[in-house]
């Protein structure tokens, strides 16, 4: 299987692993798990394509109670296509009888000078009715976007949370008994992106 050469750009060979091979239509899929780490001083949130990856036990729930605006980055060390096909979303919410969450997800390219293009957002469904814990999904269809070295993706999520006990999780290990009270959960914690690269044949 031949390698576009935006990925044999320079003298070091690039190694592309992928989670999903689309054969007919050359898009390789590769989850990057949303990621909530904590500093002294604020919430960091990440991309990452590490599944073994903890976050932080005082950050694990995302967006109980308001309303949010959160980004999620990758940045990227070598060149890579993203394609112009559909990114799967899908991610755990906690709630309780009569709670709501909304989700409403764009997707950037973000350039070395923190110039932000739009390549792809959806409003997902309204969880409602929840006992204990509920898995969404929802696709996206992406536009065709280059990345270079330096530059990040980034998952902006617009999140609408009506009670303290009701928000997503963000843990890319998947455990379903981090951040206390999420031991409830009964479904997996991790969130993530599916995303699609062009991969050249």
């Amino acid at each position: 299987m031949g390698v576009p050469k935006v990925y044999r750009a320079g003298s070091t060979p690039v190694t592309f692993n992928f989670d999903f091979f689309d054969f007919i239509n050359g898009v390789g899929y590769k989850k990057l798990y949303f990621g909530a780490m904590i500093t002294s001083a604020a919430n960091q949130y990440i991309l990452t394509p590490d599944a073994t990856l903890t976050s932080d036990d005082s950050n694990v729930k995302v967006a109980a109670n308001g309303t949010f605006n959160i980004d999620f980055d990758i940045e990227f060390e070598n060149p890579a296509i993203v394609a112009g096909a559909d990114a799967t979303i899908s991610y755990t919410v906690v709630g309780g009888a009569g709670n709501t969450f909304a989700a409403t997800f764009t997707i950037y390219h973000v350039d070395s000078g923190a110039t932000e293009t739009q390549i792809g957002t959806v409003i997902a469904e309204t969880a409602s009715g929840i006992t204990s814990s509920v898995r969404k999904s929802v696709n996206v269809s992406l536009t065709r976007q280059e990345f270079r070295p330096g530059e990040k993706l980034r998952v902006t999520g617009d999140f609408i949370s009506n009670a303290p006990g009701c928000f997503m999780l963000a843990d890319p290990s998947g455990r379903v008994t981090a951040g206390g009270d999420v031991s409830t959960s009964t479904n997996n914690s991790s969130a993530f992106i599916s995303v699609p690269f062009e991969v050249g044949l």
